[in-house]
């Protein structure tokens, strides 16, 4: 909830030196340049030989011979739904960048349960080479998409049943054991075998260790009194950057791998992208509603400067989705054209408002905001924006299927090259934050918000367009916020 501060409050101010913003006006942040990460596919995945020995009719390969020419790399481009899949497990051997691709974007154009009674016809039908690589694949499949079968109960009712029941007749009993155990305690949470939740555990303290090491102070600042009624200075600037940190962390592993597909976002298919889409929506205009409703010229330059505090945090966290928010809300037209205000603000707060400001710049298509985010080390929240951008573009510029009604497979693969890059952000959200409950609670649902009507209305009246364009002529230039 909002409380309203009293005038005797606002006056009994020092909003130059108020101790919250002194302490953080010199907090700077210089993006490090570091080596892009490389993506864990390239633009058309590479095959062995075997793919030479499907006519071009059902199969549309490219072959590249840049690196060897005598061992060339081939790529698939197009091809019949029944040879993905025999590519996908074929007894000569198969390749791990084709497998991603295909488990991370067939939803495209092959249902969870087309795909796996077409697998289990191949199972059927197939050699001890083939079985093996289809329990491979199960293995990587419900590693990366198990969302599928928690989406589908009969699916994994009907997939638990099969797998009790496969003919292991001719396979290492050993792997195959280990298979079943593998998919028991993936989808029943059964402790079929210590030592492989044992296994389990070490693992996951090495990704811990590994993803938290040299990460900020994880002990919440709690100065703020639980009898009040919240507001923006209620909270420490960084304790409020942690708190949306790990609300936005909390709805990124929402985020399923195929609601990337199909412009989702765009028909209400992609729940949970659309939430984290109106999340961003509603922080920005809280910004800037807060802004405008501040009821002095003084008042509301501290507010910014908290909001530019609070950024710059966001940004140590790599959180740059936050950042965004942030930088958006006050940026906007009904805080932007606020210039008696933008005249109060201190100079150290608007010099880190500028770093802020060219991060998240839209020029050459966010360019360093693209390079800042896929170059970040450890924990990390991105700006979806420039995924479902690129996605955007993938759907419209390519067909689902070729002129010759082959899956365009070329197309799929880079969508799931987006798609793993979400992936890997969602894969390292570990951060070694504490949730606070109260800040949690008024972040999800005490956020002051104005209508884009009504905050402009506040705005003039804070502000009025007369005595503006007197100051924006005597400033000039410098009058551009």
């Amino acid at each position: 909830m909002r409380r309203r501060r009293s005038q005797e409050e606002l006056d009994g101010l020092d909003f130059s030196t108020a101790e919250e913003i002194k302490k953080l006006s010199s907090l700077s942040f210089t993006p490090q340049k570091r080596r892009p990460k490389q993506s864990k596919i390239t633009k058309n995945t590479v095959l062995y030989s075997h793919a030479h020995s499907y006519p071009s009719s059902i199969l549309k390969i490219k072959t590249d011979e840049s690196v060897n020419p005598h061992s060339p790399n081939v790529y698939v481009l197009a091809g019949t739904i029944d040879v993905l899949i025999e590519i996908l497990t074929h007894p000569l051997g198969k390749d791990q960048d084709f497998e991603t691709t295909f488990i991370m974007s067939s939803d495209g154009f092959l249902s969870p349960r087309e795909l796996f009674e077409r697998i289990i016809q191949r199972w059927e039908g197939g050699s001890v080479t083939i079985r093996e690589n289809i329990i491979e694949f199960f293995k990587i499949w419900l590693k990366k998409r198990k969302d599928v079968l928690e989406d589908d109960q009969t699916l994994k009712k009907d997939f638990l049943e099969w797998v009790d029941q496969m003919d292991i007749t001719g396979l290492d009993e050993m792997k195959s054991t280990g298979f079943k155990i593998f998919i028991k305690t993936q989808l029943e949470g059964k402790n079929v075998s210590s030592q492989f939740n044992a296994d389990v555990s070490k693992t996951e303290e090495m990704l811990h260790a590994e993803y938290l090491e040299g990460a900020p102070e994880s002990y919440p600042i709690l100065d703020f009194s639980l009898n009040l009624e919240y507001d923006l200075l209620s909270f420490h600037p960084e304790e409020l950057a942690r708190q949306l940190t790990l609300y936005d962390a909390d709805l990124l592993k929402r985020i399923k791998p195929h609601e990337w597909l199909k412009k989702g976002w765009m028909s209400g298919k992609s729940k949970n992208i659309t939430q984290f889409i109106d999340r961003f929506n509603l922080v920005s205009n809280w910004v800037s509603s807060m802004i405008v409703l501040g009821p002095t010229k003084s008042f509301r330059a501290l507010l910014i400067g908290r909001f530019i505090c609070v950024g710059m945090h966001c940004l140590l966290l790599n959180n740059y989705n936050s950042v965004l928010e942030i930088v958006s809300g006050m940026t906007s037209t009904a805080c932007s054209r606020l210039l008696q205000t933008w005249q109060e603000v201190e100079p150290g707060m608007m010099r880190s408002l500028e770093r802020l400001k060219e991060l998240v710049s839209p020029a050459n298509k966010f360019k360093a905001l693209k390079e800042a985010q896929e170059a970040a080390e450890g924990p990390t929240i991105p700006y979806l924006g420039l995924y479902l951008n690129d996605l955007t573009l993938i759907e419209d510029g390519n067909p689902d299927v070729t002129n010759e009604e082959l899956i365009n497979f070329d197309k799929y693969t880079m969508v799931a090259q987006t798609i793993l890059k979400s992936e890997d952000f969602k894969n390292k959200l570990m951060y070694r934050l504490y949730p606070v409950e109260e800040i949690q609670i008024w972040l999800k649902e005490h956020l002051l918000v104005l209508s884009e009507d009504d905050m402009f209305e506040e705005s003039l009246q804070r502000e009025s367009r007369e005595l503006n364009s007197l100051l924006k002529a005597k400033l000039g230039k410098k009058a551009n916020i």
